[in-house]
């Protein structure tokens, strides 16, 4: 009887896990100019916001405040966004690469470039579409891309 019981929750937890919303993916590439960033790394980071509120703030950011206030944020708002962060190097090119996000719905993202040049070095982007990110030599651009 224990055994049919045990199997009959495993089986119920196993097609309740399989109810759950799926999780949503967008997906990039890079590509990174030869001269980026006087010839040195970038920094990039993209960011998923969750939080209207905090949204207004992460839109106001430059990408080298981003880069300073993203630990504070992060216990400020544990729950608020997603950020995934990378460091490319000039010349460096990225296939399309999954950006497995939260179930939640985004209210908006951003990617970040931090750049020694000055600038805001940040766009928006829609999470749930295909792009490019595209490492200038002194400022990031990103163009959607065609399936």
């Amino acid at each position: 009887m224990r055994g049919r019981l045990a199997a009959a929750l495993l089986a119920g937890a196993l097609l309740l896990g399989g109810c759950r919303a799926s999780v949503k993916t967008g997906y990039f590439a890079v590509q990174t100019s030869p001269e980026a960033n006087d010839r040195s790394p970038v920094p990039v980071a993209v960011v998923v916001v969750y939080d209207a509120a905090l949204l207004k703030t992460v839109a106001a950011l430059t990408a080298h405040d981003w880069f300073a206030r993203r630990a504070q944020l992060t216990r400020d708002h544990p729950t608020g966004f997603q950020a995934v962060s990378w460091e490319f190097v000039p010349g460096q090119t990225v296939p399309l690469q999954p950006l497995r996000l939260r179930r939640k719905k985004a209210r908006g993202a951003f990617v970040f470039a931090d750049y020694a040049a000055p600038g805001d070095h940040r766009v928006r982007v829609d999470p749930y579409r295909r792009v490019v990110i595209r490492l200038l030599d002194a400022d990031v651009a990103v163009e959607p891309l065609r399936r």
